[in-house]
């Protein structure tokens, strides 16, 4: 199939990409929240009450949704998408209390786990000699919306052109313009699990009437098949903890971010912030590194065990840092390596996964990892920052998770040293 053929849809989905990511307002959401001319949220509020909830919404959800993407065909999941941001906003624009504000985050919760139709959409229209070149487009978009974004809400900002408020109407007109976009996307036909082609006489297999619990059942063994398949291997095994226990990190660590800018910030004089401009350069320079490791030849199989060790110690050094600074700029530095270094293994780590498991499996094994990652951070969300919890200051927070991460890292040299002695072994 010719690049001409699909070229309508993929412009279509990059563009409602860019948009459903311009939210200048995100940067700014705990000033908006606790602010007194805006929800005036005691910060207690919003730390302990508040933001958890994001975390138990896109846990409890990711799976179901990631069936019913695959059970309605992409499309409709899409268009879901678009349409709860679109209600996440009003949210946030016009209702009051905290009650209000927690089902606001539940709300955004099911919006951040239906990405996953966005991701696989079009993996259903080109064949697979293109899924690198539309992997690359949709996820450049994605970026793109990213970075502009946070520069759009850094220069507002800074030069006090808009307040608060009307960054989320901004927000608002942007995510409501990428659900019109989702609209003219074609319908699909096919998908891998519920709706795929019979091999042997090419024919759909549709759930249909009483044909329904045995496709249903076809498309479970699919699933426990493509997982089993997959997880077999030690080379996996070992990736897929590291992107677990990574990305609930990079995860909470993005959650719990600006209660620890504005604590540092209430013992500074000035009170200028540049959450914006900090979220734009971490974009622009996590796509620098992704398209770097994607040209670099390296020989990550070998090296990728370093690079983990790496990873993890320097994490644990720069969070116990921002924990402890009184330097804003400290702690936005120290905020853009973690990102950094995040964003530049977990692109080795998409690859390496993705080099030794069956194509079928990748969204499956990403999803499942994924959810596992939710489930780590719900727990260390419940643990130290819900008021059913420890409810720990916000400082104490980024030292616990500074000793996971150097956790991770000792977990993962006690692994290298024992695979090291069964090898002399042998």
């Amino acid at each position: 199939m010719a690049l001409k053929h699909y070229v309508g849809t993929l412009l279509i989905l990059c563009l409602f990409g860019f948009f459903k990511e311009l939210k200048p307002s995100e940067p700014y959401l705990t000033e908006y929240l606790t602010g007194f001319e805006y929800k005036n949220l005691t910060k207690d509020d919003v730390y302990q009450k508040v933001y958890p909830v994001w975390s138990y919404a896109y846990f409890f959800v990711l799976i179901p949704v990631f069936l019913l993407t695959d059970l309605v065909r992409y499309k409709p999941m899409i268009m879901f998408e678009g349409l709860v941001y679109v209600v996440t906003w009003v949210l946030l624009l016009w209702a009051e209390g905290v009650v209000a504000m927690q089902v606001m985050q539940f709300i955004y919760g099911m919006a951040t786990a239906s990405e996953v139709a966005y991701y696989t959409y079009i993996y259903a229209k080109v064949p697979k000699t293109d899924y690198m070149r539309v992997s690359s487009l949709t996820r450049f978009s994605i970026l793109m919306g990213k970075f502009v974004s946070g520069l759009l809400s850094q220069l507002l900002d800074t030069f006090d052109v808009v307040d608060y408020r009307e960054l989320n109407y901004i927000s608002l007109g942007g995510v409501s313009t990428a659900f019109i976009l989702c609209i003219f996307l074609p319908s699909i036909k096919t998908s891998i699990y519920f709706h795929h082609k019979d091999p042997d006489n090419d024919t759909l297999q549709e759930p249909n009437g009483h044909k329904d619990r045995g496709l249903c059942f076809r498309a479970s063994q699919l699933l426990w098949n493509h997982a089993k398949d997959s997880y077999r291997q030690n080379y996996v095994i070992k990736w897929s903890i590291w992107v677990a226990a990574s990305t609930c990190l990079n995860f909470q660590i993005g959650n719990y971010i600006q209660p620890l800018w504005q604590e540092i910030q209430v013992d500074q004089e000035d009170s200028e912030l540049f959450n914006g401009g900090v979220e734009a350069v971490t974009t622009l320079l996590g796509a620098l590194i992704v398209a770097l490791v994607g040209l670099v030849k390296f020989n990550w199989s070998k090296s990728g065990d370093y690079a983990i060790l790496l990873i993890s110690v320097l994490g644990a050094i720069v969070l116990a840092v921002m924990s402890q600074t009184q330097s804003i700029w400290v702690a936005y530095v120290g905020y853009i390596l973690i990102r950094m270094s995040y964003q530049l293994l977990m692109t080795v780590a998409s690859f390496e996964l993705a080099s030794h498991i069956p194509n079928d499996s990748s969204g499956l094994v990403f999803g499942l990892n994924t959810w596992v990652a939710l489930g780590l951070q719900s727990l260390l969300t419940l643990a130290v920052a819900d008021s059913v919890g420890l409810a720990l200051p916000i400082r104490d927070q980024f030292v616990v998770y500074a000793s996971l991460y150097g956790l991770v890292g000792v977990f993962f040299a006690s692994y290298f040293l024992l695979k090291a002695y069964c090898d002399m072994k042998r």
